[in-house]
């Protein structure tokens, strides 16, 4: 694991839109003893393969970022790393960068910390599958395990409280159509 925190045996998921092109970044979730809430962003670490100044690297600052087209993709690596090693996909060992939030019951961040990890995905969902697990606990859904489920319940408690914080302190609600 060259050094990297080992997270694969963690519960993590990725949650994307049902028509995504890429997985990069996947969550994770725990709840301690104290009530704080423990939070894992767990991002693809495609520079694991691109040694700086090489070609390759150099094409990637050029490139910035990927292109997103309606039926294209132009990647800004090629497809064997974005698509393949770098892309957290379900039940395969990836490199990732973390970064780790800690906040107490209400909500309010106690601290944060970064480091390389490795990680495996162990359910890949598309929005639209969370909210029925969330709104129907007693239903059983095949594919979803006790601890997936439980951490997509404290997922959407952490999200309230939050969203609960962000309009006490002056979030506004837009209802416009995107």
């Amino acid at each position: 694991l060259n050094g990297r925190v080992d997270l694969t045996q963690q519960t993590i998921i990725t949650i994307d839109p049902v028509d995504a092109r890429d997985f990069d970044d996947a969550i994770s979730l725990t709840k301690s003893d104290d009530g704080h809430w423990h939070l894992g962003v767990h991002i693809a670490d495609v520079a694991h393969f691109v040694t700086p100044g090489s070609p390759l690297d150099r094409e990637a600052r050029l490139r910035g970022t990927s292109v997103y087209l309606p039926r294209h993709v132009i990647p800004m690596l090629p497809e064997v790393i974005s698509n393949g090693l770098a892309s957290l996909q379900q039940d395969q060992l990836r490199f990732t960068k973390t970064a780790w939030i800690e906040f107490d019951a209400e909500g309010n961040v106690l601290g944060t910390d970064v480091a390389n990890t490795a990680i495996k995905v162990v359910r890949r969902f598309a929005y639209e599958e969370v909210m029925p697990i969330i709104q129907n606990p007693r239903q059983t859904f095949p594919k979803v395990t006790a601890p997936v489920r439980h951490l997509l319940e404290n997922m959407y408690e952490l999200a309230m409280i939050l969203r609960k914080r962000r309009f006490a302190n002056g979030a506004l609600q837009m209802g416009i159509p995107e």
